[in-house]
Parts: structure tokens; sequence; C-alpha cells
């Protein structure tokens, strides 16, 4: 973004995020005042909107959420893809151009599109279970971005073993006590860690390694 984009963006951002909460309070709450049956959590709002806009309310909620979920899924493709192909795939590569770059972030996009569908084929949950689920994975990454942005010290086998150990008992927790405890699990066993390993063997990070990788030089 230019200079000075970046503040307006944020703040236009976040004060049109904030009636969200309200909003789903609201829906939370209509629902039983207007005797609305939910079969399941997550289809409350959609309940709602279609018994007090109508048809044509419903549709316009059906694209809402749809456009929500595209945008979050395009993000998170695009994210996963520049991983893989400049983390794992661009060291292999011998022509390493933006345009072959481009190329390879466009297949490897494709190629998480097709295996998400697949891995979605069998519906053995709904949003809300996945969205549940994900909690630990989720909860356990906060430490270590956080610390990562503003803890110079941070010990770098630390944060990989807080997001692995926050993220296991996390789920461990979602199996053998209850879905709401799986991101409190995760998140509290990751900064546990996190602080732990960086207390007894802090590591200043070294800014050189980092631009000898963007080279493709070893780091």
């Amino acid at each position: 973004m230019r200079e000075g984009v970046g503040r307006k963006a944020y703040l236009l951002g976040g004060m049109l995020w904030l009636p969200i909460p309200i909003a789903a309070g609201f829906v939370a709450l209509a629902a039983p005042a207007l005797g609305v049956n939910v079969p399941r959590p997550d289809m409350v709002g959609p309940l709602v909107a279609a018994t007090l806009l109508g048809k044509a309310g419903a549709v316009v909620i059906f694209i809402v959420i749809f456009a929500s979920l595209a945008s979050s899924v395009d993000s998170l493709l695009a994210a996963t893809s520049d991983l893989i192909t400049h983390d794992v795939i661009r060291p292999f590569l011998r022509d390493r151009s933006p345009a072959r770059l481009r190329k390879v972030g466009a297949r490897v996009i494709v190629g998480l599109g097709v295996f998400t569908w697949l891995v979605c084929l069998p519906r053995i949950g709904t949003l809300a279970t996945v969205l549940f689920f994900a909690g630990a994975l989720v909860g356990s990454t906060i430490w270590p971005i956080a610390a990562g942005l503003y803890w110079r010290q941070v010990n770098p086998a630390g944060a990989m073993w807080a997001m692995v150990l926050g993220s296991v008992t996390g789920l461990i927790g979602y199996v053998t006590i209850a879905w709401y405890v799986a991101a409190l699990i995760g998140t509290t066993v990751s900064m546990v860690v996190l602080v732990v390993t960086t207390a007894l063997r802090p590591r200043a990070f070294a800014w050189s390694r980092l631009a000898a990788g963007e080279e493709g030089e070893p780091a």
C-alpha cells in the first residue's frame, strides 16, 4: 500500500467491523423470540434473516455469507501458495524469475483447491466443527507470531515447538474434553513453551541469514 494508506484502511476496516458483534448478538437473541427452529448452531444467522426478510433476504444473506467465505478462502490459498512456492519449491528451481514463480504459485493454488475439495467430499463435519477444530491450530500460533514481532530474543526452535505442542494438546483437549477448550489449551501451552524456551536459551535474530535466504543462498 502507498504511504499513508495503511492507517486509513485499518481505521475504516475497524469502524466497519464494530457493528458485527452487536449484530451477531442480536441474531442470537432474536432466534428464540421469533420461534425459529434452529437445527444447527451455524444456521442461526441465515434462518433469522430468512424469517425477517423473506426469500429475497435469504438470497442476499446467502450471497453475503458465500462472499465472506470466498474472501477468506482466497486469502488462505494465496498465503499458503506463497509459503509453499517461496520456502519449499523455490530453492529447487533453476529459473527463479518473478514470471516463473507466478506460474508455479498459480499451479500450487489450483492443487491446494483440488486437495481441499477432495478432503471436504466425505462431509465429516459442519463449518462450525471445522472452525472449533481449527481453534487449537490458530491459537497455538498467536504467541509465536506476536513474540516474533516484538521480542528480539525469541528462540526459533522454541517458537516451532510452541506451535507443535500447542496444536497437539489443543486437539487432544478437543477430543477428550470439549470443543470449547481446544483454542484455550492450545494458546496456553504455546505461550508456556515459548516463554520457557526463550528464557532458558534466548537467541538474537540474524537479519543476514534472512537476506542470504532471499538471495537463494544457503541460510
